[in-house]
């Protein structure tokens, strides 16, 4: 199933594309800093001649067999992030080996106190980084929080046109079937004629308006449906923000953990137009 060529949101990237998409996955997670002690890692092995690390190619194997597949999943990473991780590990020892070893105590000093300090913040990245994940999963989901409106309101599979990761539709993706016709009308499927609300999902009309060149008809279905008819329903959930810096994406999760203090919901934004 997932061997097929095309996927909203997951595909056109090509085969550099997407190695560059794992690349910025985990830079947007590790850190740019833990990227360079993975550098290192790399440049310890080699120069050692550490052949005990030779089976951490296997994660770089990965990365490229992975890249040349037509889709691109952030989830299929899982293999190729552990491999800078491990590296990162081997890269610190390394050069923490080798300040110690340095004689003279004052720039010994301060290669402690440099080396330090990029310590703590790629641990206090990741420390964070887990617990925005952690707090992300265990928070009300915005697409349940809107199951509860659906129902004390009558918004149903049957009248109703819907998209999946919505409340009418939770578990996986279902594509909005409403065209424009040549003047411009929206054009409704012929089951649903008499359907009273439309549901949307950020996690599927997200994916259009990423892509806005690309897919200039389904975005100005969108626009249209939001010109015509009244918005009764609107659930914003937490909006993720990261950086590559570590240091930044340290105050990213902060900000992160904030607003789900705060009591608002995660996961996907949910918008529901009544049909009038």
């Amino acid at each position: 199933f997932e061997a097929r060529n095309t996927h909203l949101g997951a595909d056109n990237l090509g085969i550099v594309g997407n190695f560059f998409f794992y690349l910025k996955i985990f830079l947007y997670n590790g850190g740019i800093e833990l990227f360079l002690f993975s550098i290192l890692g790399v440049t310890a092995l080699v120069r050692e001649r550490n052949y005990i690390g030779l089976p951490l190619l296997a994660g770089l194997i990965f990365w490229i067999c992975t890249s040349c597949l037509a889709l691109h999943w952030e989830r299929w990473g899982m293999p190729i992030y552990i491999t800078p991780v491990l590296l990162a590990a081997v890269g610190m020892t390394w050069i923490f080996e080798i300040i110690c070893g340095w004689k003279v105590g004052r720039w010994r000093k301060a290669a402690k106190a440099f080396f330090g300090t990029f310590t703590v913040i790629v641990g206090a990245n990741l420390l964070l980084g887990v617990a925005d994940t952690v707090t992300f999963k265990l928070a009300k989901q915005g697409q349940i929080e809107s199951i509860s409106f659906c129902k004390e309101n009558g918004i149903t599979t049957d009248n109703s046109i819907y998209e999946g990761y919505s409340p009418l539709y939770v578990y996986g993706p279902f594509y909005l079937n409403i065209s424009l016709d040549s003047e411009g009308n929206l054009v409704f499927p012929d089951d649903k004629k008499n359907a009273e609300y439309i549901v949307l999902s950020s996690n599927i009309y997200g994916r259009y308006y990423a892509e806005p060149e690309r897919y200039t008809g389904q975005i100005a279905v969108y626009e249209k449906i939001r010109e015509q008819y009244p918005l009764i329903y609107e659930n914003h959930t937490v909006q993720e923000t990261r950086s590559m810096s570590g240091i930044l994406n340290s105050f990213c999760s902060i900000k992160n953990l904030q607003q789900k203090a705060e009591g608002r919901n995660c996961g996907y934004s949910i918008i529901i137009y009544r049909i009038v």
